[in-house]
């Protein structure tokens, strides 16, 4: 990773994915993931990088990053 805020913003989306997973079950999460890259690719848009589950997991990665982590690594 090209900075320490890289690696942790990618380890917070990660954790989002697991918790989307835990919150709706490993069969739904997979299947409306799936659908959701599918939709993008039928937009023109990529599988993952404009799958709306990356982008929510991003958003939150990002703001959490924000919140709790930026302070302790400055």
């Amino acid at each position: 990773y090209p900075s320490v805020k890289e690696f942790i913003v990618s380890v917070l989306h990660e954790i989002d994915h697991a918790k989307m997973r835990q919150k709706m079950g490993w069969k739904k999460y997979e299947r409306e993931y799936i659908q959701a890259g599918e939709d993008a690719e039928e937009r023109g848009g990529d599988f993952h990088d404009d799958n709306e589950y990356e982008e929510q997991a991003e958003s939150w990665a990002r703001k959490e990053y924000s919140k709790k982590w930026k302070q302790k690594f400055k």
